[in-house]
């Protein structure tokens, strides 16, 4: 049996880590998975990761005493203490992004954040082999590495497996006389969550029986308050803060906004689609290969264009005759989809010689 080690930076680093135990929890014939992040704190400073020898001498002893056949990695950090790793092992390096698109938002200053974004490309070009999860992903690092890379569809747990409690849900949200709006994720600047608070503001005084609901946290969180307190009456809205229970979120919710500039197929999106959720989603590398326009959601380019799909997604919700559904992922393009995901990766890991 090949043993694989997972390898992520905190337990803070919340996409890779809940895309880690989707891997954990796949229970692959002939191999075993183990988890195994640098440092147990929730958060550390990435600068003393690097500098500190003690991080990669840590690493190094538990890989060594555990006897591992492949690494698998996923952020800067991680990335850079494994490649300097120097047993035979075969390493993987997990791409959850568009690299430069995605700095740069983090660091907007002096184009730092692209070229770091570059940076972390050339890293991952030095692995044995690369994973990313989306097409124009694919060909966005092969045309800059120049190394060819393995596309695996992202994937999400569904947050209800039964479906006749999902037709259940769905159900009563009709029942309701208000219609929830929800952005759910970090609330930061490359979220793009100013954007969906001016637009609603205008959406909102054309119908009353809506409302905003924001879930998360952030540094941007007062700012984000204040500024919806400026523009929508305060029934229409609600910051609800980091709420664990995602159920809990997704139960309240009829239509998800997605206004990221980033985050192409992000997981917030594939669990509501999995909860018949329609999306409205920032037109962004890789949205079109998740959003079916006028089906499981709707793209936006701009301001104008996001207030149309507030509008098309509100009448679709409201004319929109219920029927029950036999299954959980009918909202999900097939490649995003359990099967594909577990397909794919049985189909990659038997390659890794």
């Amino acid at each position: 049996m090949k043993s694989i080690l997972l390898i992520t930076q905190t337990k803070s680093n919340q996409s890779p880590n809940q895309f880690f135990e989707i891997l954990h929890n796949l229970r692959i014939n002939d191999y075993s998975f183990k988890r195994y992040y640098l440092s147990s704190n929730k958060k550390i400073n990435m600068l003393a990761q690097l500098v500190f020898p003690f991080f990669r001498f840590k690493l190094n002893r538990f890989i060594k005493k555990n006897k591992f056949n492949i690494l698998f990695s996923t952020g800067l950090i991680s990335d850079i203490l494994v490649l300097l790793h120097s047993d035979t092992c075969k390493k993987v390096c997990f791409i959850r992004g568009h690299l430069p698109t995605v700095y740069k938002y983090r660091f907007p200053y002096f184009n730092i954040g692209y070229k770091l974004g570059l940076f972390h490309y050339y890293i991952a070009s030095k692995y044995d082999q690369v994973v990313v999860m989306t097409d124009v992903m694919k060909k966005e690092f092969e045309k800059i590495t120049k190394k060819k890379s393995i596309l695996i569809y992202n994937y999400a747990t569904p947050i209800i497996k039964n479906i006749e409690e999902l037709n259940h849900i769905n159900k009563l949200k009709r029942i309701n006389k208000v219609i929830n709006f929800g952005i759910v994720g970090n609330l930061i600047n490359a979220k793009g969550i100013e954007d969906a608070i001016k637009a609603f503001s205008i959406f909102a005084k054309y119908h009353k029986n809506v409302k905003l609901c924001i879930y998360g946290d952030g540094n941007m969180q007062s700012f984000y308050e204040r500024y919806a307190k400026s523009l929508i009456p305060k029934r229409q809205f609600k910051f609800h803060g980091y709420i664990k229970n995602k159920l809990e979120i997704y139960k309240n919710i009829s239509i998800l906004i997605h206004p990221s500039f980033s985050e192409g197929t992000s997981r917030a999106v594939l669990e509501a689609l999995c909860m018949h959720i329609l999306v409205i989603h920032r037109s962004i590398k890789g949205s079109d290969e998740l959003i079916k326009d006028g089906f499981n959601g709707y793209l936006f380019h701009d301001d104008k264009s996001l207030i149309n799909c507030l509008e098309n997604s509100f009448y679709k919700f409201k004319n929109f005759e219920f029927k029950e559904n036999k299954n959980i992922e009918y909202y999900l393009p097939n490649k995003f989809k359990l099967e594909y995901f577990k397909k794919d990766m049985k189909s990659f890991l038997a390659q890794i010689k």
